[in-house]
């Protein structure tokens, strides 16, 4: 009978160490499930931050180019000033008939620059104040998200 005690002691041995084995490993199995949860929440935040920025640095850069285009175009302006320039001014200002919409802006502009205010420079380019005020506003630079 001894051995047959023994035998089904090992048994139960056995058995209860096995018990114990798998309850570790089911917990470790848990404990890493969880983690990979949390895991792959923090990567899904990361490409939408990613692609956020991505989207940000695309519109700054082609924003930036439009800047440089317009930089390019104002000094190609400053260094060939036109000839017909000192035609158009007469004893009271500019003659509006004869400027398009660009010249009239670079027009306003300047003014606006010198110190002038909306009303002044409307009555000095024959214009309605309104449309020189709307030029002006568009004008100003766009506010900066950094």
């Amino acid at each position: 009978m001894t051995l047959e005690i023994g035998i089904s002691m090992a048994s139960s041995i056995f058995a209860t160490l096995s018990i114990a084995i798998s309850w570790y490993c089911f917990s470790n199995y848990r404990a890493q499930r969880a983690y990979n949860e949390i895991c792959s929440k923090q990567l899904e935040h990361l490409e939408n931050s990613l692609s956020k920025n991505a989207e940000l640095l695309e519109n700054s850069g082609s924003r930036s180019e439009r800047q440089a285009r317009r930089i390019a175009w104002l000094e190609m302006r400053i260094r060939k000033p036109k000839t017909g320039d000192k035609e158009l001014i007469g004893e009271k200002g500019i003659r509006h008939s004869k400027l398009n919409i660009t010249e009239r802006r670079h027009r306003i502009l300047k003014l606006a620059s010198r110190g002038q205010d909306a009303e002044t420079i409307a009555s000095n380019l024959k214009m309605m104040p309104g449309e020189v005020e709307l030029i002006l506003n568009l004008s100003r630079p766009l506010p900066s998200f950094a």
